[in-house]
């Protein structure tokens, strides 16, 4: 597969869900958990933020996280389908 027709696929509806699905499987919960644990620890040593960037954002699993260390996340992703789906999987989340 050539790197412009993996980018095409990973921006497409069916892309982002392949890629929400990929973290159900035992190896992604496991990574996602580490990444975690690293992120918060990271956040804590730090003071309070105004805004935070969260890049490449994919569907926001670093949302919550980041939200409760500043009250605006800017999140970008090369996908908008990404983007797109983390809105509609956490609507509470207002997302810039």
């Amino acid at each position: 597969m050539t790197l412009p027709h993996r980018f095409a696929e990973y921006n497409s509806p069916e892309g982002a869900r392949e890629y929400l699905e990929e973290y159900r499987k035992l190896h992604r919960r496991l990574s996602d958990a580490r990444e975690r644990r690293l992120l918060r620890r990271f956040l804590a040593r730090m003071e309070p933020l105004r805004t935070a960037l969260d890049l490449p954002c994919g569907f926001g699993r670093h949302l919550e996280l980041l939200r409760a260390k500043a009250p605006q996340v800017l999140q970008a992703d090369y996908s908008g389908e990404m983007v797109r789906l983390g809105s509609r999987l956490q609507p509470q989340l207002r997302v810039l």
